[in-house]
């Protein structure tokens, strides 16, 4: 079983781009696929529209802090399944509080903000695996 992990793990590194990776060996095969990392959406002000869009797009402009993941996990971005997201985009927090959850090894780390500041982007994707070092979340000042 070492073995499969460490050459899927080998390929992801050589072709970063690889959205699957398809091994078969035998009458054994196994497909992997990477899962799809949408884009941040948000609108601060509570209004749809071009102040909104306008304001989006200047927090990304303005991240200056990058929180990464500090171990290898799963990322979800709320409690549980049903639950609202611990942050969104365009929403102030302060250092200290909860971003996020990694889960690793059947245990929930909660991820917390390193920095002040609004949230810019949320840069994985609920549900995905996320490597140690990985950008999780940008903090505009």
């Amino acid at each position: 079983m070492a073995s499969i992990q460490e050459l899927f793990e080998y390929a992801l590194k050589s072709v970063p781009d690889a959205q699957h990776i398809h091994v078969r060996q035998g009458d054994a095969e196994i497909t992997v696929m990477r899962p799809q990392r949408p884009a941040a959406v948000g609108v601060i002000g509570g209004g749809a529209g071009y102040a909104g869009e306008t304001a989006v797009a200047h927090l990304r402009e303005a991240a200056g802090e990058t929180v990464k993941a500090p171990l290898v996990g799963v990322f979800y971005t709320a409690p549980a399944p049903d639950a609202a997201p611990f942050v969104t985009v365009g929403q102030r927090v302060k250092k200290g509080d909860t971003l996020c959850i990694i889960e690793a090894m059947k245990l929930m780390n909660e991820i917390e903000s390193t920095h002040d500041g609004v949230i810019a982007r949320v840069l994985a994707e609920n549900g995905a695996m996320v490597e140690f070092g990985q950008p999780l979340f940008e903090i505009a000042p």
